[in-house]
């Protein structure tokens, strides 16, 4: 609801989040990252006429991060390795503002997959991810120490339906200047 506020949707895709927000609304300023320039281009077309959203072609693995008082990583984590999962983590927490909030979304490796799996194999062999069909699933519980121990305040929580009931939403936050 801030002006001023600095939205980041790392691993944006077709900036679905990043489009919906700027819809409904956000007065915030909202970056959306991603290495896939065919998604961007996508993305562009969706975000036409829309003021204070910015899409860009970005690394999140080497490129340095914008700070931000909130992030978004949704279905991205489990693209890569749990040590690049790691420092992708710690760069994000070190680009949040004291007070802000890292939301997740993933896959609970712990919450029964086999849809879930599948699906993503699927799109995988139809070029739409951009990997060679290597997924690393973790456990949300894993993810949200990783995260505490990087000095945020976490939540987990269900965000799964019938098919995709092994979805999660973490929400770790940064805490405020006291």
């Amino acid at each position: 609801a801030r002006p001023a506020a600095r939205l980041c949707d790392l691993g944006c895709g077709l900036a679905m989040l990043a489009v919906l927000l700027k819809e409904r609304g956000a007065r915030a300023a909202v970056t959306a990252l991603d290495w896939d320039a065919g998604k961007l281009a996508i993305a562009r077309a969706a975000a036409a006429g829309l003021d204070g959203l910015e899409l860009r072609a970005h690394d999140l693995t080497t490129d340095p991060l914008p700070a931000c008082d909130a992030a978004a990583l949704v279905d991205v984590l489990h693209y890569h390795p749990p040590a690049a999962q790691d420092a992708l983590l710690g760069r994000v927490a070190a680009a949040l503002a004291p007070g802000g909030r890292l939301v997740i979304r993933d896959v609970d490796l712990a919450g029964g997959m086999r849809v879930g799996r599948a699906l993503e194999r699927f799109a995988a062999r139809l070029g739409w991810h951009r990997t060679a069909g290597v997924f690393h699933y973790r456990p949300a519980a894993e993810l949200a120490a990783v995260l505490t121990r990087l000095g945020l305040t976490v939540a987990v929580q269900p965000a799964g339906g019938l098919l995709t009931r092994a979805n999660v939403l973490l929400t770790a936050d940064r805490p405020a200047p006291t």
